[in-house]
């Protein structure tokens, strides 16, 4: 009996649970198990959102070199499957991992590039979290006015789709700007 693809996003899912939870190396064990499925199955079509999850986790772990392994394989897998979106959420993860290292220009060029791509999609939550990476890079690197633009149009996203936890990061971040 073959592991279904079902099976992958449900180690997928569980690594997702533990990385809310921040148990990075709980939840980094459950995505390679459920690309070890992808490999073995040969489910292609799961393991972009696997390597993206994996990635993200990896900055929560403070793991900036393996999390950019990660995200460049989600960025890679999405682009060989057309999901533009997809890109989207690997080109904001890979400009966070820029802000982290403080190159301001990488972060801010795959943030835009992100924040293209969302665009054409309409306005979403994914726009809205690019938009939050965009005001956090310009606020560590000096540029208030456009620290506040992206964060008040991040904000106003957030409220829109009542979307709670990412409105309250914003506001944060606005009260913290004065």
């Amino acid at each position: 009996n073959a592991p279904s693809g079902q099976t992958v996003l449900t180690y997928c899912n569980m690594g997702m649970v533990r990385a809310d939870q921040e148990r990075w190396d709980e939840a980094i064990v459950l995505y390679d198990q459920s690309l070890e499925l992808c490999r073995t199955t040969r489910n292609v079509v799961h393991e972009p959102a696997v390597h993206l999850n994996r990635g993200e986790t990896l900055i929560g772990k403070d793991d900036l070199d393996a999390a950019q392994v990660a995200v460049e394989r989600a960025r890679r897998g999405f682009g060989r499957l057309g999901d533009s979106l997809g890109e989207a959420d690997a080109l904001r993860l890979a400009g966070r991992i820029s802000s982290e290292q403080g190159n301001w220009l990488d972060a801010r060029q795959s943030l835009a590039r992100s924040i293209g791509i969302n665009r054409e999609f309409g306005e979403s939550v994914s726009l809205g979290e690019a938009l939050h990476e965009l005001g956090i890079v310009e606020l560590r690197s000096g540029d208030s006015h456009s620290a506040r633009e992206a964060l008040q149009e991040a904000e106003r996203i957030f409220a829109k789709a009542g979307a709670a936890p990412d409105l309250g990061r914003v506001q944060k971040a606005l009260a913290e700007m004065g």
